[in-house]
């Protein structure tokens, strides 16, 4: 299991979130967070990058190249994809198997 760490911090910067303080493009994060506290930091920074981060189920990835974008299940069991994922199947279907693959147009 990973180190838990606390970093006790005495700064005149912004806390965005507890434990995570700000300074023009660069954060600093004094704490271990746990696995609900680092999604949200990933969906403060993702939002601010301007990509729109989908909660996926373990195994399931999915990258856009393009104008395509593929689904790959690398789970031991079926995945469904998250609705509005792929608009136009290509290949496969929303109902992804074991390592299976699907490709397609965004929605």
């Amino acid at each position: 299991s990973p180190v838990q760490w606390i970093d006790h911090v005495e700064s005149g910067l912004a806390q965005e979130l507890p434990g995570l303080y700000r300074h023009g493009p660069l954060r600093y994060l004094a704490h271990y967070p746990d696995a609900s506290e680092l999604d949200r930091i990933v969906a403060l920074l993702a939002a601010e990058g301007g990509l729109n981060a989908i909660e996926l189920p373990e195994g399931l990835r999915i990258s856009r190249i393009g104008e395509l974008v593929f689904a790959f299940n690398y789970s031991a069991s079926a995945q469904a994809l998250p609705d509005g994922t792929i608009g136009l199947f290509l290949i496969g279907c929303p109902a992804l198997e074991p390592a299976a693959v699907a490709v397609g147009r965004p929605a």
